[in-house]
């Protein structure tokens, strides 16, 4: 009843937005791998050195263990190639994650200077619109989940995907009634964990929402903890939490219960797999005792197949989450910045401090009421001249001099200093 009452909202957002975000956020990270093309060859030997561990070592092991039980004669060359697919393995596989583990550092490391340099460049209605607590979680959610999806795509999901590919060919050109028998078993996991996790990403934007949430009235509390205070208003920030908290635990408990369920339910699904493989694989060799190399070695690889399958959950999980954790700040990075400096912009150059206002309009671009803050607003200040400006509270006093700064641009007309209109200097 709570999961339903809570999927409300989320059934209002726009599936291609969201999209959208997961396609930038892709974009953004696929952008700073590519800046390391070496590095980035070099990574993908992580996965290809996976496909000698688990596919050709087992293998190449099945056969020499039914040469040693037929006694052919076959057993040297056997392990000649179990030793080559090792070597080779175990060599792609060093040098592919080293290689993994610096792309991920290197890039990082530009990544966070890129939106350290971006947010700073903000506006200043930007920075005041946005708790700086929040802000910084963004950020370090947005790398963090950079770091998980490299690692999960290059060892996990790539090794995982390239791993149940090329296995699943061996068999088949071995037995084409085992290739058909994992085919099944291999595709119906896969599928039954994707549709699951589809249904249970409703679940996680809504949590991942109401944490961002939490986290931002923290931040905001702790940080005007003075304001607070002064208004007596512990009480009622003390009850929001309570409220953000509450509606957090009941999202928690929903997709996590969930998620034990049908996890267990999955790992049921492979163990019933097995005891089939196994009594199949008995049927095989009952009728043909020569597909011994190849029925042990289907069993082997699909033994720590279905102990990978067992991992989908997880692996499913982690990419959803890293995904909803990038995009805040993926959607602040696509937004564009509202103070750019003109195209060979020179320096200000500040002699007399003459301060001019020519017919200035302005209005806050995310302002709900249509009208100006200042409308065809004049005024000289002459050099040393001394100007008091009062008014009743939001009348404008602090937008004016951010706008001198040039925190913030006018819709029209001008300002200047000493002669030089600040908007192209």
């Amino acid at each position: 009843m709570h999961e339903q009452a809570l999927l409300g909202p989320i059934q209002t957002l726009k599936t291609m937005r969201k999209n959208k975000l997961y396609k930038q956020t892709i974009a953004n990270y696929w952008r700073q791998v590519r800046q390391e093309p070496k590095l980035l060859a070099l990574s993908f030997l992580n996965p290809i050195g996976n496909i000698f561990l688990s596919v050709g070592v087992p293998f190449f092991s099945g056969l020499a263990l039914a040469s040693v039980i037929t006694q052919d004669g076959e057993l040297s060359r056997l392990i000649t190639y179990l030793a080559i697919a090792a070597s080779l393995g175990l060599l792609f596989n060093r040098i592919g994650f080293i290689s993994l583990m610096r792309l991920q550092a290197v890039a990082i490391k530009k990544m966070n200077n890129d939106v350290f340099d971006y947010v700073l460049h903000r506006s200043m209605r930007f920075h005041i619109n946005n708790v700086g607590g929040k802000l910084v979680s963004d950020m370090i959610d947005y790398l963090v989940s950079f770091g998980l999806i490299l690692v999960v795509a290059f060892t996990n999901g790539a090794s995982f995907v390239i791993t149940i590919v090329f296995g699943l060919l061996v068999v088949f050109t071995q037995s084409w009634q085992l290739g058909i028998f994992l085919f099944f078993v291999t595709s119906g996991t896969l599928l039954w964990a994707y549709f699951d996790s589809k249904r249970r990403s409703r679940v996680r934007t809504i949590r991942h929402r109401t944490q961002k949430a939490m986290i931002s009235h923290f931040s905001d509390s702790v940080v005007n903890a003075q304001t607070v205070k002064i208004f007596a208003a512990e009480n009622r920030e003390h009850e929001e939490n309570i409220t953000l908290s509450e509606k957090l635990r009941i999202l928690r408990e929903s997709d996590w219960t969930h998620a034990g369920r049908t996890g267990n339910n999955r790992v049921a699904f492979l163990l019933i797999s097995i005891i089939g493989l196994i009594l199949f694989l008995n049927y095989l060799l009952e009728s043909s005792p020569s597909n011994i190399g190849v029925g042990i070695f289907a069993f082997t690889y699909t033994f720590s197949l279905l102990l990978r399958l067992f991992e989908i959950n997880t692996l499913t999980t982690q990419i959803e989450e890293a995904f909803l954790n990038a995009r805040p700040m993926t959607e602040i990075l696509s937004e564009d910045l509202e103070i750019v400096d003109a195209p060979d912009a020179k320096d200000l150059q500040v002699s007399d401090g003459a301060i001019a206002f020519n017919n200035v309009r302005f209005q806050y671009a995310d302002s709900d009421s249509s009208e100006n803050v200042f409308d065809n607003l004049t005024l000289d200040i002459k050099p040393g001249e001394k100007v008091g400006i009062v008014g009743s509270s939001g009348g404008g006093k602090p937008t004016l001099t951010r706008l001198m700064q040039r925190f913030d641009d006018i819709q029209s007309g001008s300002i200047s200093i000493d002669g030089q209109d600040i908007s192209k200097v």
